[in-house]
């Protein structure tokens, strides 16, 4: 069933002659090049904060639970940096 209120319906020009279109006809709304740019560059930024935070952790000395616990509050940081970062 159409809308006739959103004039979905319409197809081609209107009864006084202009073109009818909703404005965005033909384009994505989602761009899966710009998404695959942005999951590559959040994946090596975690790469590096992972290498960083087991070296803060390893300089600290922490090793064992404390340096594992170090390690996952460092990366939960800069995931929430990432959120934020992203309006999320």
């Amino acid at each position: 069933m159409i809308d006739p209120m959103a004039d979905l319906g319409a197809s081609g020009p209107s009864p006084d002659g202009t073109q009818t279109t909703t404005g965005g006809e033909g384009r994505d709304v989602f761009d899966m090049t710009a998404a695959q740019l942005n999951l590559k560059k959040m994946d090596s930024i975690r790469s590096f904060m992972g290498i960083v935070s087991g070296c803060v952790a390893g300089v600290c000395g922490l090793t064992g639970l404390p340096g594992l616990a170090c390690f996952i509050v460092l990366h939960l940081a800069v995931s929430i940096a990432l959120l934020a970062k992203m309006n999320f």
